[in-house]
């Protein structure tokens, strides 16, 4: 009898744990910790063609990247991105809004705009966050999109 009453206290606290934590707009989220690098990729053809891509980290690069998949019920997508290039990389979600911190547009010397969310610098880390909604997107850089995207840096994200 006790353990049953245990058992049943236990599961009132967590629900009402979860609802306090959901209202008080604190949610759970998955967090995925990428990294930048180079490789080179075989096409049918033979060539072998040098690109850019994302793995996770202690895994291979890969084009497109690793698929981040947010479990159901969850609300927020961080990113901790390790910055193995030579040069700047940031990511974007097309439809997504990042985090409000991650709106800091990185410029040209000339005062163009190159990336409209911040950049990781070569050797460093940082962090991205997304409130997500369900469904399916595209990850990719968000500097020098001309050039980064088709070098290979893009990959899918799912939230059921």
């Amino acid at each position: 009898m006790m353990n049953r009453i245990l058992n049943r206290s236990q599961k009132v606290f967590l629900v009402t744990l979860w609802m306090i934590l959901g209202a008080a707009g604190i949610s759970f989220g998955a967090v995925f910790d990428l990294q930048t690098g180079a490789l080179n990729k075989s096409m049918p053809d033979g060539a072998v063609i040098p690109m850019w891509g994302f793995g996770l980290q202690g895994g291979p690069i890969t084009v497109p990247g690793p698929a981040l998949v947010v479990p159901p019920g969850d609300t927020v997508l961080t990113v901790n991105l390790t910055n193995n290039l030579p040069v700047p990389v940031s990511i974007i979600i097309p439809g997504l809004l990042p985090a409000s911190g991650d709106l800091i547009p990185a410029r040209n010397p000339d005062g163009r705009i190159r990336s409209f969310v911040k950049e990781t610098n070569p050797g460093a880390v940082s962090t991205y966050t997304w409130t997500v909604k369900p469904g399916t997107y595209l990850y990719q850089s968000g500097s020098h999109q001309q050039i980064q995207v088709p070098m290979g840096l893009y990959g899918a994200v799912k939230n059921d």
